[in-house]
């Protein structure tokens, strides 16, 4: 069964991100430069999520990571995540439960990165991407869960969808 939950938070996401002038001219197929640096947000955000001082503190910035992920499927291919439930999505074999936080930030970055080169080394990178992002947030998700199992994550993404709505014209760590 589809859960509508993370297509209604994507829609919500880049409702708001277009308002603030994010992404309003978004064609990576054009300009090859500007996936790459909506991947490196990405990438940014799990690097604060590092620096934070204990997992429970960093879980802000995976609801960043979540948020700029959705944002980021919708602008590739708008509608992506009406097709994507609330179950998660696995590449291989890993089981998270038993990894720990240093190792669970690392594969957030590693699935970035991944994202990166599908998209530096394929024609066809839309379906690649779109999983690596999809597998991001299921990760960034269950993360949340695992180390702040008191507050829910949607909980989290809509505080931070409530304070991107207040920001100003092109406020944050998008240039375009």
């Amino acid at each position: 069964m589809i859960d509508p939950l993370l297509n209604d938070l994507a829609t919500e996401a880049r409702t708001i991100n277009a308002a603030n002038g994010w992404g309003l001219d978004f064609n990576p197929d054009a300009n090859r430069d500007e996936l790459p640096g909506y991947l490196a947000l990405i990438h940014s955000e799990v690097t604060e999520a590092w620096t934070a001082k204990t997992p429970r503190e960093a879980v802000r910035e995976l609801g960043d990571v979540i948020v700029r992920a959705l944002d980021l499927g919708q602008l590739i291919q708008p509608g992506y995540w009406a097709g994507c439930d609330a179950e998660y999505c696995w590449i291989g074999d890993r089981d998270l439960r038993a990894e720990g936080w240093t190792e669970t930030l690392m594969h957030l970055h590693t699935l970035t990165s991944q994202a990166l080169e599908h998209y530096r080394k394929s024609e066809e990178w839309r379906p690649a991407v779109l999983n690596r992002l999809h597998v991001l947030v299921s990760h960034a998700w269950d993360a949340m869960r695992r180390y702040s199992p008191k507050r829910a994550p949607v909980e989290v993404v809509h505080e931070i969808l409530a304070a991107n709505r207040q920001r100003a014209y092109r406020h944050g760590g998008r240039r375009t």
